[in-house]
């Protein structure tokens, strides 16, 4: 092989190593996604009682704590959600009513009891029990909602 043979199969293998590089490159810079598809809720869905209403107007429902699909919020760390809104109780065994859509891209938050905090598993927003944001990439609080626990009939009510 001589010289203008050698550097002509090298501009060939150039070219063609660039190629693969460019079109690797122009199809990774595709715009990403800018809304995820929220994930699913876990299973543990509350259902409201006493007439109470989670849509259209003004938050306001009670849950029976004696009723199976409630049990979680029989104990400290439970949580679950009814139609917008996640319930939990605190490790202190306090109530919290928040927003269960975080404010950073809209998928279901969840309440993790060795933290005693709301974690986002998409992008790692964490909220505090008050709703405000511990860490982003959210920076708006989550909304929280009033709770009133009567121990007389086990009822937890939720409102604004």
């Amino acid at each position: 092989m001589d010289r203008k043979e050698f550097l002509k199969s090298l501009g060939l293998s150039s070219a063609a190593l660039m190629a693969v590089y460019c079109l690797g490159t122009v199809t990774s810079c595709s715009p990403a996604e800018e809304n995820p598809t929220p994930g699913t809720p876990p299973p543990n869905t509350g259902t409201p009682t006493g007439g109470g209403t989670t849509t259209g107007g003004k938050i306001d429902f009670s849950l029976d704590l004696s009723a199976a699909a409630n049990a979680p919020l029989q104990t400290k760390g439970g949580f679950l959600y009814v139609d917008s809104i996640i319930v939990a109780r605190s490790n202190s065994g306090d109530f919290v009513a928040l927003s269960k859509s975080c404010t950073h891209a809209g998928t279901t938050i969840k309440f993790v009891p060795g933290s005693n905090n709301f974690n986002c598993e998409n992008h790692g927003s964490n909220f505090n029990l008050d709703g405000s944001v511990i860490n982003g990439p959210a920076g708006t609080s989550l909304k929280k909602y009033s709770t009133t626990f009567t121990v007389a009939t086990n009822t937890l009510r939720v409102f604004e």
